[in-house]
C-alpha cells in the first residue's frame, strides 16, 4: 500500500511564514498573520485531495511585506533616523506597488516610483533627494535578494557597481555583478595573464593598465546618472 504524504507543517523561516514541500520552500506571507494561514490552508485542502501534488510555489511575498522585514532589520542596523529615512523612501514605492508581488517590481516600475516623487514631491524635495531614495529603494530589494525574499532580478546598485570597481575592477567583478560577462571574463584573463608575466617583468604594465581601466570604470558609473544607468543595466 503506498505511503500517503501528510500535509506539510506551517513552519517559521525569519519573518515569515513558509512550508516546506517536494525539497522546496514555499513563502505563504507575514508569519501568524491572516493571509499566511489562509494560503496554508488552501494548499493543505488541495494536498488532501491530491497527495502527490507537485506545488508550483505559492505566491511570492508582496513588496508590502519585503518591505516591513526589511524597515524592521534597517531600525535594528542603523536606529531611527536612518529607519525614518528608508520608511520614507518605501512609502513611495508600496504606495502604488505594495500589495503587488515584489517579483514583479521591474526597473521601469522603480522608474514610475522615481516620476511619482518628482510629481508629489517635487515641491519639497530637490533632484538629490529624490535620487537617494530612489537608491534606498534599490538597497531594500537588494537586502531582499540576499536573504532570498526576491528574485536575483531586481535592480542592480550603481553605487555598488562602483565599489566594486574601485576595489575589484581589475578582476572585472563589477561587469560580473553589471551581468556584463563578455568584459568581465576580458578584465579577468588579462590581469591573470599579467600576473603571470610579471614573473618575468614583462607584465607589470598590464597589472597597472588594469587598475587604471578599473578606476576609470569606478568614475564612470559614479558620475552616470541614475536614469541612465537603470537604462543600461536593469531594463
Amino acid at each position: 500500500m503506498p505511503k500517503i504524504k501528510r500535509p506539510p507543517k506551517y513552519a517559521k523561516l525569519r519573518n515569515y511564514a513558509v512550508i516546506y514541500w517536494n525539497g522546496k520552500t514555499h513563502y505563504l506571507g507575514l508569519y501568524a498573520s491572516p493571509e499566511s494561514r489562509k494560503e496554508y490552508a488552501r494548499i493543505c485542502a488541495e494536498i488532501e485531495g491530491n497527495p502527490t501534488l507537485c506545488l508550483q510555489g505559492a505566491e511570492s511575498l508582496t513588496l508590502d511585506e519585503v518591505a516591513i522585514a526589511y524597515l524592521d532589520h534597517a531600525e535594528r542596523l542603523f536606529g531611527k533616523s536612518h529607519y525614518e529615512n528608508y520608511r520614507t523612501a518605501l512609502k513611495c514605492a508600496t504606495d502604488l506597488y505594495g500589495h503587488r508581488p515584489v517579483d514583479e517590481f521591474s526597473p521601469l516600475k522603480l522608474m514610475t516610483v522615481r516620476d511619482e516623487m518628482v510629481r508629489a514631491k517635487g515641491e519639497d524635495w530637490c533632484r538629490n533627494t529624490i535620487n537617494r531614495n530612489v537608491d534606498r529603494i534599490r538597497t531594500a530589494l537588494s537586502w531582499g535578494v540576499s536573504r532570498e525574499l526576491v528574485d536575483g532580478g531586481a535592480p542592480k546598485n550603481k553605487i555598488v557597481a562602483a565599489i566594486l570597481a574601485f576595489f575589484l575592477g581589475e578582476l572585472g567583478i563589477h561587469w560580473f555583478y553589471l551581468g556584463e560577462k563578455n568584459k568581465a571574463v576580458t578584465y579577468l584573463g588579462v590581469f591573470i595573464g599579467s600576473l603571470v608575466l610579471c614573473l618575468i617583468f614583462i607584465g607589470l604594465i598590464g597589472v597597472v593598465v588594469m587598475v587604471i581601466l578599473a578606476l576609470i570604470d569606478a568614475i564612470k558609473l559614479l558620475m552616470m546618472s541614475n536614469e541612465d544607468f537603470d537604462a543600461m543595466y536593469n531594463s
